[in-house]
């Protein structure tokens, strides 16, 4: 890429979202019951989006439609090789905290098993989320999605309602960080750091090298080598079908490392294609 002109290359759209690309995924593996609570603008954008959810039989009953503001949009680079290179995202929508209106009563979370959620939500969206699942003994789970907000969930003071994490090397290193006020210098201490803080099960995903579960019972380490694919399409997305594998295994009774073994394989095979859950490929596993 050359700085300060425009380069030639593929432009694609798709919808996305770490929050829909967990839920789709979830929808193509299993045959569990998926709710799906988001927010989009008052834009063209978010019309679509809503569009696309009804077209792949997710559910629109809780997405929050907010006047005023620009649905959540994320702009990728990535080289020949599908790895991205740089990536901005506007979520200026989730910063006015839209989500109270639909988790303040708990009837979302009551009936619920398991809860997945990302850093896109404030502190105190997080937090609510937390104690509700501590409240009805619901299993959740953490997506950091970003090294910046990744340290929400840990401001909550709620680890210990945390059953999974899924974070990149990065993002583990800097929640534990905050959690232990100290600099912390490598993954495998960050994770050791959030597991004693109350965190269930860490899984550090490290993208071609595969993921490390890091977890209370022996053995404490396990690695997870990366499935090798035919040609890497593209790497967006891998990790929320990893953790809507592991939702799915563990849900159907796997133990922790079978649930690990079909959640690589299951994030391998989406990097064959260029959408982020791709229903063509995670429908036959």
């Amino acid at each position: 890429m050359i700085l300060g002109t425009s380069n030639p290359g593929t432009v694609r759209t798709s919808f996305g979202g770490v929050a829909r690309n967990v839920a789709a995924a979830l929808g193509w593996i299993s045959e569990l019951p998926v709710d799906l609570i988001t927010a989009v603008g008052d834009d063209l954008i978010g019309s679509e989006a809503v569009s696309s959810l009804k077209h792949i039989g997710l559910p629109t009953g809780n997405v929050i439609r907010k006047p005023g503001f620009r649905t959540a949009t994320y702009v990728a680079v990535h080289g020949q090789d599908g790895d991205m290179h740089v990536a901005v995202v506007d979520t200026s929508l989730y910063d006015s905290g839209p989500f109270f209106s639909v988790l303040r009563n708990g009837s979302v979370l009551r009936d619920s098993r398991y809860a997945i959620v990302d850093a896109n939500l404030q502190v105190a969206e997080l937090k609510l989320v937390a104690e509700q699942c501590l409240r009805y003994g619901v299993e959740l789970m953490y997506e950091p999605t970003s090294v910046p907000k990744s340290t929400r969930m840990v401001r909550t003071g709620c680890l210990n309602a945390v059953s999974w994490m899924f974070p990149n090397e990065a993002e583990v290193v800097e929640m534990a960080t905050a959690a232990a006020g100290r600099r912390v210098r490598s993954p495998h201490e960050g994770a050791e750091v959030l597991l004693n803080m109350g965190v269930s099960r860490v899984v550090i995903t490290r993208g071609s090298k595969g993921a490390d579960l890091c977890r209370k019972t022996e053995p404490r380490y396990i690695h997870f080598p990366a499935v090798k694919v035919e040609r890497v399409v593209n790497t967006t997305g891998a990790g929320d079908v990893l953790a809507a594998g592991v939702v799915h295994a563990i849900a159907t009774g796997r133990s922790d490392i079978d649930a690990m073994k079909f959640a690589t394989h299951a994030a391998s095979r989406s990097l064959l294609s260029h959408e982020a859950a791709p229903k063509s490929i995670l429908s036959k596993l």
